[in-house]
C-alpha cells in the first residue's frame, strides 16, 4: 500500500484526514504490522478503507494475510480465564439469590410462629 500511495503522490497526512484512520495504524498497515492494530476487526476495516481510498481492491489484500494469521492474532489477544471468572461470579450470584429465597421465608415463618 505504501508503494501505491507514493505512486499517487499522497501523503500519510492526507490519507489520515480522508479516511479518519490514525497515522500510527496507517503506518502499521503499510509495514504489515498487524499486532499494532487494535484487533482483527479494526485491522480488516482499516485495510479495506485504506485500500479503497488508494483505488486498490481490498479483496486482493485481505486474503494475502490468510485466515490462519487472523485467527492466531485473535487467540493471542484474548484474555485467558476471563470466561471462567464470569462463571464464578454468576455462580456466586446464584448462591446468594438462593440463600435469600430460603432465608427470607424462613425468617418470616419463624416470626409468625413465635408471635403466637
Amino acid at each position: 500500500m505504501r508503494e501505491a500511495r507514493q505512486r499517487q503522490g499522497i501523503s500519510l497526512a492526507e490519507v489520515e484526514q480522508a479516511t479518519h484512520i490514525s497515522r500510527q495504524y496507517l503506518e502499521a498497515l503499510e509495514r504489515e504490522d498487524w499486532q499494532a492494530c487494535p484487533g482483527e476487526f479494526y485491522a480488516r476495516a482499516f485495510l479495506r478503507t485504506y485500500a479503497s481510498y488508494l483505488g486498490l481492491d481490498p479483496a486482493e489484500l485481505l486474503p494475502a494475510r490468510g485466515a490462519a494469521e487472523w485467527e492466531k492474532e485473535s487467540a493471542a489477544t484474548r484474555c485467558p480465564g476471563r470466561g471462567r471468572r464470569r462463571v464464578r461470579i454468576n455462580v456466586l450470584r446464584l448462591v446468594i439469590v438462593l440463600l435469600l429465597l430460603l432465608l427470607v421465608p424462613g425468617l418470616l415463618l419463624f416470626w409468625l410462629l413465635s408471635g403466637r
